[in-house]
């Protein structure tokens, strides 16, 4: 009699791998998760007529487990189902008994037992974590195998390396971090454990900080060009995370024609001279301290900058392209750059 089990997820949040195994009589072991689905059954084609032989099994299989005497795909005697205790390594009889002749009977033994898997993966998908000060936070890790099935072999103690920073607490239950950071710190690292009865697993977090702030802008290098608004190259207001009023400043002064808001970061207005590209720092404060970011920018000179001017700039058909400085029209913008004397695009 030879039997084949195939094991496979039925939960999505579980990586098991599906995998197959053969028997070909004698003591077959196999060790398999409950909660799984597992399917094992007879693959002798000699005895795939339910009106020839009927099975039967002993002892009794764990609970969530059937045996099957004939199965609607013609497969006699499977084991189906996902186990949902833990069972020990067990030696189960199958036994094939001929209904004509009751004397010819066959049986093969299978061991298998069902063990709780350890935790295997844990991430909370902050390697690097900044947190603004007095704005609620909240992280929840994710881990394998979590499995619906069997509730014990998810993780049911948390623990951490250190101490977290004022203000956010940590669930030794759940291993959520959570809480409203009170005092800005420096950055420190984490070792996570989470723990079942079968095992532990570590997640670890770089770093993670309490800031001030959180801010910054979507560029930090660009071109502006002279009487040309910036705005139409750049947004130019900062995005902020900040639980207090916060006021900005910039160094050094920006170029002729541009002002900045230390309301709220912006950099606004239309330059009207040529500058050097330049890195200008933005620190923003509230009161929990200050926090700086770097934007570098040039401003150039306008009048060799190729654009598309068509018709109305006396450029026509397939060469619509030329800059404030050239009397030539040109075919694309780089072929237009790269003609003395324009000089952008």
């Amino acid at each position: 009699m030879h039997y084949t089990a195939s094991s496979s997820s039925q939960d999505a949040s579980t990586d098991d791998d599906p995998s197959t195994f053969l028997f070909f009589g004698g003591i077959n072991s196999i060790t398999l998760t409950p909660g799984i689905s597992t399917s094992i059954y007879n693959t002798d084609t000699s005895l795939h007529n339910p009106s020839n032989y009927t099975f039967a099994i002993s002892p009794s299989l764990p609970s969530g487990l059937t045996f099957t005497h004939v199965t609607p795909d013609g497969f006699e005697g499977r084991i189906m189902g996902a186990a949902s205790v833990v069972s020990p390594n067990t030696v189960y009889t199958v036994v094939a008994t001929n209904n004509s002749d009751p004397t010819m009977i066959l049986s093969t033994e299978i061991s298998l037992e069902f063990l709780l898997p350890p935790p295997q993966y844990i991430n909370y998908y902050c390697d690097a974590c900044s947190f603004p000060a007095g704005i609620a936070v909240s992280l929840t890790p994710y881990y394998l195998p979590n499995n619906s099935v069997l509730a014990n072999s998810n993780i049911s103690n948390w623990s951490i390396s250190d101490p977290l920073p004022s203000g956010i607490s940590f669930n030794a239950t759940t291993g959520v971090i959570s809480g409203t950071p009170t005092a800005v710190t420096s950055p420190m690292s984490l070792n996570i454990y989470g723990e079942n009865t079968a095992g532990t697993a570590r997640a670890n977090i770089n770093t993670i900080e309490v800031v001030s702030m959180l801010f910054g802008y979507n560029y930090t290098n660009a071109q502006f060009y002279t009487t040309m608004p910036i705005n139409s190259f750049v947004v130019n207001s900062p995005s902020v995370q900040s639980a207090t009023t916060t006021t900005f400043s910039i160094s050094p002064s920006l170029p002729s024609g541009l002002s900045f808001n230390t309301s709220n970061g912006t950099i606004s207005g239309t330059p009207t001279a040529v500058s050097p590209s330049t890195t200008y720092t933005v620190t923003g404060t509230n009161t929990y301290g200050s926090k700086s970011t770097a934007l570098k920018f040039s401003v150039l000179d306008s009048n060799y900058l190729c654009q598309y001017v068509g018709p109305s700039g006396g450029c026509y058909g397939a060469t619509p392209y030329s800059c404030n400085a050239s009397s030539m029209c040109y075919s694309s913008p780089s072929y237009c750059a790269s003609s003395s004397p324009c000089m952008y695009y």
